[in-house]
C-alpha cells in the first residue's frame, strides 16, 4: 500500500517547497502560475509529479491532482501544512487495519482548532461531515472513480469555501465510508489567510452557495442552521438578517448559474414496459430536474430516424439497459462526435452463468456494446467495482450512476396491513442466482431444530430452474409472477423480507419492504444495500449458500425488526431521483470536457 500527498500551491519557484512541509514520500505537486509544464522527478527515493498550470482555483487544482496521481493512498495539503515525522506510517496503518473504509480523515492541528474535532475514533455521516477539512482527507484513489471536487466553489472561484463539504456529502451520496481516527498528522501554519477576511459579504455568500452545492433541496435548511448557530460568532460584524440574506442571495446565485450551465441529454431506452431497467428511464427523463430528450419512436423503421436527428442535437447520448439498438445506436454517436454513455443495469453473461442458462447472441452483443460505448455507467458502486474486477481493460471508462428511488411514488404505495407470524417474503421465482433454494434449506433446518417454529415462505416471480424444488417444500407457497400491486400487499403482511441474491446490481424491492414495514435481510451482493447507512453485521448475508449463516440470521431477524434503524439510514434527498438527474448531467459534462 503507498501514499501520496495532493499539494496545490500557488506561485511556487519550484518542487523543493515540499521540503518545507516536511513532506517525505511522494507527491503530486500542482503549482497555478503563468506558464503550463510537467516533469516527473525521482528523488531521495520518493517521486515528485510537477506539474505548472496556467488555471485558477483550489478545486479545479485538486481534480488535477487526483489525476495524475498513481498511489493506492492519497491526502489533500495546501502550502500551510506542515506534516510530523511519522505520518506515512500513521495514515497507512490505519488503512491498513480498517480497510472497509474509501476515507479516513485525520486530525491537523491549527490555532483555530488546537484539539480533534472529535474526541474519539468514529464513523461519519451527512451530519457529522461539515466539521472537516481539506487537509485532514486522505482516501483509496481507486474508490473516487467518478467523484471529484465541484470546480465551481473553492478557493480562486465565485464562492472561496465549502469545496470539501461538498466532496464528502458526494462521496456519502455514493455509498463511500467515511471514518474518522482523532490522530495528529500535521499542524497548520499561522499564515494569514489569503481568501478568508472574516464574516463579510462575500463570506456569506459563499457560504450560501456551498450549502447549495451540498445539498439542493435542504440548502435552506442549512443557511437557517448556520446563520442561528453562528451568530455568536459575527454578530459584531453584521446581523442575524443580513447574514441570512447574504447566504440566500448566494445560494440563488449558484443556483441560477448552474440551471443556465445545463446541456443536452439524449436518453434512449425502454420505459413503458413496467421492468425495473424501464422503470429507472422512466424516472430520468419525466423529473423535473431538467428537460431531457428521449426516445419516443417505437416503430423499428423509424427509430433510426429519430436517433440520428436526436443524437445530433444533443451534447451526448445516454443508453439504458441492454437493447440491440445500442449497437448502431453507438456507431451513429461516434459518428456525430457525440460521447456515448452506457448505463448497465445488470450483466447478461453472469447472470446467465448463475441462472444455468445461456444466449450466445445476447452475449456477443453485450459484449459489444462494453467496448463500443465511450463510458460505461453502473447502477451502484458494488456493482461498480465488480464490473472493473471483471472486465479490467474497460475499467478507465466505467463509473457510478446509483439508481434513483422515487420516494413520492412509493410513500403513495404503503399498506396499512397486520403481519402475519413468521411469514418471510422473497422475490425471484425460481432463478438460482436469487438463491431462494438455500433459504428453503436453511428454514427446513430451523424446523427440525424447532418443530414448533411457525414460519412460511411466500415466494414471488417467474418460473425457474430452481420451482419445482421450491415448491417441494411444505411450507413454501409459490404464488408465481404477480402485479406490483400484489407484490407490494404481500409485503405490507410479511414479518421478513429477504434478498438473497448471488448477483443484484441494485434492486429496488429491498426499499420497498421496508417501507412496507417487514424486516430486512439481504446478501451483500445486493446493490441497494449501499443506499443504507445504518445496515448492520446482521442485516447482512455474506454468504448465501451458508445455511448455518441464513439459518442464524434469519432467526435474529425474526426477533430483532429493523425496518425503522434502515429507512431512517436512507437520505431520501440524495437518493431521489431528482439528485440522479443533476448527478448524470453533472457526471457527462466531467467527462465530455476530459
Amino acid at each position: 500500500m503507498t501514499l501520496e500527498v495532493l499539494l496545490s500551491a500557488m506561485h511556487l519557484e519550484d518542487y523543493h517547497y515540499i521540503e518545507s512541509l516536511n513532506i517525505t514520500g511522494n507527491c503530486v505537486v500542482v503549482n497555478q502560475c503563468d506558464r503550463n509544464s510537467r516533469q516527473v522527478v525521482e528523488e531521495k527515493a520518493r517521486q515528485i509529479t510537477y506539474i505548472e498550470t496556467i488555471e485558477r482555483g483550489l478545486s479545479k487544482s485538486r481534480n488535477m491532482a487526483i489525476e495524475n496521481a498513481k498511489a493506492d493512498i492519497c491526502i489533500f495539503c495546501d502550502n500551510d501544512v506542515e506534516y510530523q515525522e511519522d505520518y506515512e506510517q500513521l495514515i497507512l496503518n490505519e488503512h491498513k487495519h480498517h480497510p472497509e473504509f474509501d476515507i479516513i480523515v485525520f486530525h491537523v492541528e491549527s490555532s483555530i482548532h488546537p484539539v480533534p474535532c472529535y474526541s474519539s475514533p468514529r464513523r461519519i455521516h451527512f451530519l457529522t461531515s461539515g466539521r472537516l477539512h481539506s487537509v485532514e482527507i486522505t482516501f483509496k484513489r481507486d474508490r473516487l472513480q467518478g467523484i471529484r471536487l465541484n470546480e465551481r466553489i473553492g478557493a480562486g472561484t465565485k464562492y472561496r469555501m465549502g469545496e470539501e463539504n461538498a466532496f464528502l456529502y458526494e462521496c456519502l451520496r455514493q455509498g463511500l465510508k467515511i471514518y474518522y481516527v482523532p490522530k495528529k498528522i500535521a499542524r497548520l501554519r499561522d499564515e494569514p489567510s489569503t481568501w478568508n477576511h472574516g464574516f463579510d459579504q462575500k463570506f456569506f455568500i459563499s457560504r450560501g452557495a456551498s450549502f447549495d452545492a451540498m445539498s439542493s433541496r435542504i440548502s435552506l435548511l442549512l443557511v437557517v442552521q448556520y446563520a442561528l448557530r453562528k451568530y455568536h460568532l459575527y454578530k459584531n460584524q453584521v446581523t442575524f438578517f443580513q447574514a441570512l440574506q447574504y447566504m440566500l442571495a448566494g445560494r440563488n446565485s449558484y443556483r441560477k448559474e448552474e440551471i443556465d450551465a445545463k446541456i443536452i441529454l439524449f436518453i434512449v431506452g425502454d420505459y413503458w414496459s413496467g421492468t425495473g431497467p424501464a422503470n429507472v428511464t422512466k424516472s430520468l427523463i419525466q423529473g423535473e430536474t431538467h428537460p431531457f430528450l428521449y426516445q419516443k419512436t417505437r416503430n423499428k423503421f423509424l427509430r433510426i430516424l429519430e436517433i440520428i436527428v436526436k443524437t445530433v442535437r444533443a451534447d451526448a447520448v445516454v443508453y439504458s439497459a441492454f437493447s440491440a439498438q445500442n449497437l448502431w445506436g453507438f456507431a451513429i454517436a461516434k459518428f456525430f462526435h457525440r460521447p456515448s454513455f452506457y448505463l448497465m443495469h445488470g450483466n447478461i453473461r453472469y447472470e446467465d452463468l448463475l441462472n444455468q442458462e445461456t444466449n450466445p447472441v445476447m452475449i456477443r452483443q453485450e459484449a459489444a456494446m462494453l467496448k463500443s460505448a465511450d463510458y460505461i455507467l453502473a447502477v451502484s458502486l458494488p456493482f461498480e467495482r465488480w464490473l472493473k474486477q471483471h472486465y479490467p481493460k474497460y475499467s478507465h471508462k466505467i463509473y457510478t450512476l446509483t439508481n434513483g428511488i422515487d420516494w413520492n411514488k412509493l410513500k403513495n404505495s404503503r399498506r396499512k396491513k397486520k403481519k402475519v407470524p413468521g411469514q418471510i417474503l422473497s422475490v425471484g421465482g425460481g432463478m438460482p442466482r436469487k438463491n431462494i433454494l438455500s433459504l428453503c434449506k436453511a428454514i427446513e433446518q430451523i424446523y427440525q431444530e424447532e418443530p414448533d417454529c411457525p414460519l412460511k415462505l411466500i415466494v414471488l416471480g417467474a418460473e425457474g430452474k430452481d420451482s419445482a424444488a421450491l415448491r417441494k417444500y411444505p411450507f413454501v407457497e409459490d404464488r408465481g409472477l404477480v402485479s406490483h400491486k400484489e407484490t407490494l400487499a404481500c409485503m405490507a403482511e410479511s414479518t421478513l423480507y429477504i434478498q438473497n441474491s448471488s448477483f443484484e446490481t441494485f434492486g429496488l424491492a429491498p426499499v420497498e419492504a421496508l417501507l412496507q414495514g417487514c424486516s430486512l435481510l439481504v446478501s451483500s451482493n445486493v446493490g441497494a444495500a449501499s443506499v443504507m447507512t445504518t445496515i448492520q453485521e446482521n442485516d447482512m448475508i455474506e454468504n448465501p449458500k451458508n445455511l448455518e449463516e441464513l439459518m442464524s440470521k434469519i432467526r435474529f431477524a425474526l426477533k430483532n425488526p429493523n425496518a425503522e434503524r434502515l429507512l431512517q439510514g436512507i437520505d431520501r434527498e440524495l437518493t431521489s431521483v431528482e439528485y440522479r438527474q443533476k448527478e448524470l448531467l453533472a457526471l457527462v459534462k466531467r467527462l465530455e470536457m476530459k
